[in-house]
């Protein structure tokens, strides 16, 4: 049964669910409170929103280990390994198509709810490419990262996508009046999705080089494998050093408060920088799960800044 917990990402799935409720009562729901508006989706509806998306996302870390069994046997020690050893092939294939039925089915439910099955498509879509990215777009120079950067993304920007959908629907005469402008808060939220694609991708190249031995081995070809991890440890220093102007250039273009300026600086360019700097010393391939978890880290702070903003708006 621990088995059958470790393979989904517990943490990671919680972190996925937080995020997605931040945006929705941190970011959102607060920046329609300051200006008399309200929360068009339900509770309930949310909820399955959420379930929808977590238990996909499930599903795609057993996909992903499921195919990354002879690459893991590699990278991994005996006591990380699960499939394969603690859970057979089979059964992990088992277990993922249940998580992802039970995910398109809480997605088709939200549709319903929603008034729209089109919408339905959007969550059979994200698990076919979770699918594709296991069996095919991992061994593909940048294209895996590019993918897994891209959905991570789409988790803070389901929530408002859906929310402006159902509140067009809902006030539509209100935005064609002019009384009510949506747009800063998807300007909002859309810059955590930013945030996250940008350390996501730097973080998978960083994985990448933890597990050039296993790639190596099981024939693919990640930007370590094909250019060399001096270069692709260059690559995510240089990322970094940009995501860290980027994070100054929102600050200085777009907030100017004293609170962002504290947060940006000590909560994520600090961590950042540390992650740099680790980044650019280290040789070892073992030492890079270090700079793996501070970005790691750093998405977690990222995220927190959700409640500088709550705390603005209140």
């Amino acid at each position: 049964m621990i088995s059958y917990i470790k393979i989904i990402r517990p943490v990671n799935l919680i972190i996925i669910a937080v995020t997605m409720y931040l945006m929705r009562y941190c970011v959102i729901n607060s920046f329609l409170a300051y200006n008399n508006m309200s929360l068009q989706i339900s509770g309930f509806d949310f909820l399955l929103l959420v379930l929808a998306t977590v238990f996909i996302a499930a599903g795609g870390y057993v996909i992903n280990d499921y195919y990354d069994m002879r690459a893991d046997m590699v990278n991994k020690d005996c006591k990380s390994q699960i499939v394969g050893l603690s859970i057979t092939l089979k059964d992990a294939m088992r277990y993922y198509i249940i998580l992802t039925f039970i995910g398109f089915i809480l997605g088709t439910w939200f549709a319903f709810r929603m008034g729209n099955w089109n919408y339905a498509t959007l969550f059979l879509l994200i698990g076919g490419l979770l699918w594709f990215y296991s069996t095919t777009y991992k061994a593909m120079v940048f294209v895996g990262n590019l993918l897994v950067s891209t959905l991570v993304a789409l988790v803070p920007l389901l929530v408002v996508l859906f929310e402006m959908i159902k509140f067009k629907e809902t006030s539509e005469h209100l935005i064609k009046s002019g009384e009510v402008n949506y747009m800063p808060i998807f300007y909002f939220v859309t810059g955590f999705a930013a945030f996250a694609f940008i350390t996501t991708f730097i973080r998978e190249i960083i994985k990448d080089i933890e597990d050039l031995e296993g790639d190596k081995k099981t024939d693919k070809k990640t930007f370590p494998v094909v250019a060399g991890v001096k270069s692709a440890k260059y690559l995510a220093a240089v990322l970094i050093i940009l995501e860290i102007v980027a994070l100054y250039f929102v600050y200085f273009k777009f907030l100017r408060d004293n609170y962002s300026l504290y947060y940006f600086s000590l909560a994520i360019a600090l961590p950042l920088l540390a992650a740099f700097i680790k980044t650019i010393k280290t040789s070892d391939i073992k030492k890079f799960k270090s700079v793996s978890t501070l970005l790691k880290a750093t998405m977690i702070t990222g995220l927190g800044y959700s409640l500088i903003i709550c705390v603005q708006l209140s």
